[in-house]
């Protein structure tokens, strides 16, 4: 009998274990999206995620020289001064060459 019980917690300690298998493969969850705020003409607009700050720049209202800020940052910053966000803007040519004589 005692042999009969052994047997059947090992058939039975397999089973759980591959039930709660599935449980711990699971993947994590998605990384938190960045909130910015912005300070336009003297209020502080957001938090935004980055497709809403594309829709910003579109609109015109979030520009290289805005300033913006999210949880974490010291201070406000300017947009283009934040590594995040400065693929928003596309690449910006230099200034031109002065006119020649």
């Amino acid at each position: 009998m005692a042999m009969a019980n052994q047997m059947s917690q090992n058939f039975q300690q397999p089973q759980q274990q591959a039930q709660a298998a599935p449980a711990a493969a699971a993947p994590p969850p998605p990384p938190p999206q960045a909130a910015y705020h912005l300070a336009v003409n003297g209020q502080t607009l957001g938090p935004y995620d980055m497709n809403a700050l594309r829709q910003q720049v579109s609109s015109g209202t979030l520009k290289r020289e805005t300033l913006v800020w999210k949880q974490g940052m010291s201070g406000w910053t300017a947009a283009s001064e934040v590594a995040e966000l400065s693929g928003l803007f596309g690449a910006m040519p230099p200034p031109p060459p002065p006119p020649m004589p």
